[in-house]
């Protein structure tokens, strides 16, 4: 019966599962508009530290809970994805 089982689900490529690894992987900081206003207020040189200080504002809080809450490693991603780059000015790494 295994034996049919695994014939069947090879010569059938509409019952084989699809892989959801990576589907739904968007975070609800995607879509504020607060964060992209908050990285252009903060001026030229932006700290991924900045996304990580708007995460943690009151009101931010209050609207996505405190579960929100990254560390620096995610906010470098985040400004990676948002098309920051990285630049050095004395010393320092800014995006």
């Amino acid at each position: 019966m295994l034996r049919h089982w695994i014939k069947s689900f090879i010569t059938d490529t509409a019952s084989r599962p699809e892989s959801t690894l990576g589907a739904g992987n968007a975070s609800r900081l995607d879509t504020e508009p607060g964060l992209r206003e908050h990285l252009q207020s903060v001026g030229k040189y932006v700290k991924a530290q900045d996304i990580v200080d708007y995460v943690n504002r009151p009101e931010v809080v209050a609207k996505y809970g405190p579960s929100i809450s990254i560390c620096l490693k995610t906010a470098q991603h985040w400004m990676e994805s948002l098309g920051y780059t990285w630049a050095t000015m004395s010393g320092t790494y800014f995006y």
